[in-house]
């Protein structure tokens, strides 16, 4: 299981055959679209914009909040 942020950086990276940098890149916007999710009290859309973004499972969640 990824550990960090900058490993799912790596992994996403490899998977979806992007640098790193863009990996990180699309982590920071969707990182910050689940926070105001977050912090409006939804987690349902977090979830959303998260499996929308980076194709992830909520396995990954607890990566996002800080």
């Amino acid at each position: 299981m990824v550990k960090d942020l900058h490993e799912l950086a790596e992994m996403l990276s490899k998977r979806d055959n992007i640098s790193i940098k863009e990996a990180e890149e699309m982590i920071a916007v969707c990182q910050l679209d689940m926070e105001s999710a977050f912090y409006n009290g939804n987690l349902d859309l977090a979830e959303q914009i998260m499996a929308g973004d980076l194709g992830l499972e909520m396995d990954y969640f607890d990566l996002f909040i800080n």
